[in-house]
């Protein structure tokens, strides 16, 4: 009794079916071979019925239809279904029991409907979402696969008594998983465990950091689509108190630039000298509009509050989304004695150019304060 079916007679049975998905002998019905079609009594014009037999075996007839399924990573590139910016994947989350991913919300919405004050059209369709997974060094020969669709997102900012936040929360398509043994795409195409990055778990809703309770120096490890993987020590002064929004604190830079997925150039105030450590960090976008809207409305401004500024991270143009873990505590000493927690520490949403020092810098939010803001902790 056979057990499979020759690839010759399976070639010649799809050449001849359209709609045959799948041809097999099932070992527990080793008398007739099984015939899979996309929909049952639906011949396509000119096609004949599926045979009664094939090579004197009887033949069963089923439904079923074959679905490739795509291993999504962090690190891997993120747009929106048809555009041609890209952001990153940063970290997963679980949302009423389903599996999620974020990004910034300006990866996979324009400017102009993050910015309008009707969030009408937000919800007249989904917003998909594509992905891709380097085949090669050129990101553009890779080929795009679905992601899923955003489910929920929260642009808010201009008040200063909050963390500002971009966020989108994006929903896994059926065919799309997360593997917690293979969770970072750091392109050496080795399995990298959840545990590489010190979490317990796949879902950023268990794995935060609250900056506020971080002292000393910790190493950080982050995957950015344009600069790819890196691994930074971060150094952090011994804040008073626990507090996400970090208010009160010495620190604190008031940023002006024209473009948040650009490099900054114009810079109108002093950055304090304190390498590797981050601190509270306020900016402003000024979006210019078309001119017959300029006419009308004038110039808008887009004000972040309360970020964490990362001196020494490499962030370039597409790295949005990029999650910073905590991963490593390097301190040896600590006033509280308390070892520091790792996890997901922030994610980086722009950048700027300091012409003092003559490099990019790193604009980031804390996580904590996007999660709450998404109703996810």
């Amino acid at each position: 009794m056979p057990t499979s079916i020759p690839g010759k007679i399976a070639e010649r049975c799809f050449k001849q079916h359209s709609k045959l998905t799948m041809i097999y002998i099932h070992p527990l019905r080793k008398t007739k071979i099984q015939l899979c079609c996309q929909k049952k009594g639906v011949i396509p014009m000119g096609e004949q019925h599926f045979p009664k037999t094939i090579n004197g075996m009887d033949t069963h007839i089923v439904e079923g239809h074959v679905r490739f399924m795509a291993k999504i990573q962090i690190g891997d590139s993120i747009c929106e279904s048809g555009s041609h910016t890209a952001g990153t994947l940063g970290g997963f989350v679980q949302m009423r029991g389903l599996d999620a991913f974020l990004t910034c919300a300006h990866v996979v919405h324009n400017k102009e409907t993050l910015i309008a004050g009707n969030k009408r059209e937000l919800h007249k369709s989904q917003t998909k979402v594509e992905f891709v997974k380097f085949a090669c060094d050129d990101i553009s020969s890779s080929p795009k696969l679905y992601a899923g669709f955003v489910f929920d997102e929260a642009f808010d900012y201009d008040n200063g008594n909050e963390t500002s936040v971009d966020e989108a929360v994006v929903l896994l398509h059926d065919d799309t998983y997360m593997d917690k043994d293979d969770i970072l795409n750091d392109r050496s195409f080795e399995p990298k465990p959840v545990e590489f990055l010190s979490m317990k778990g796949p879902y950023l809703n268990d794995n935060y950091v609250q900056p506020g309770l971080l002292r000393g120096t910790v190493k950080a490890r982050y995957v950015g689509l344009t600069s790819g993987y890196s691994e930074s020590d971060v150094t952090f002064a011994d804040y008073d108190k626990n507090d996400d929004n970090f208010k009160d604190k010495p620190h604190g830079l008031i940023l002006y630039f024209k473009d948040l997925q650009a490099h900054l150039q114009d810079i109108e105030s002093e950055c304090p000298k304190n390498p590797q450590m981050p601190f509270e960090v306020h900016f402003q976008q000024l979006i210019v509009p078309q001119l017959e809207e300029k006419l009308r409305s004038g110039r808008h401004y887009i004000r972040f509050y309360n970020q964490l500024l990362l001196e020494d991270f490499a962030f370039k143009p597409g790295d949005s989304g990029t999650c910073i873990y905590v991963v490593e505590d390097k301190t040896t000493y600590r006033s509280d004695n308390r070892p520091n927690p790792t996890g997901c520490l922030a994610m980086a949403i722009a950048s700027f150019y300091d012409s003092n020092e003559k490099r990019n810098k790193c604009i980031a939010t804390p996580m904590k304060a996007i999660l709450k803001k998404l109703g996810l902790i």
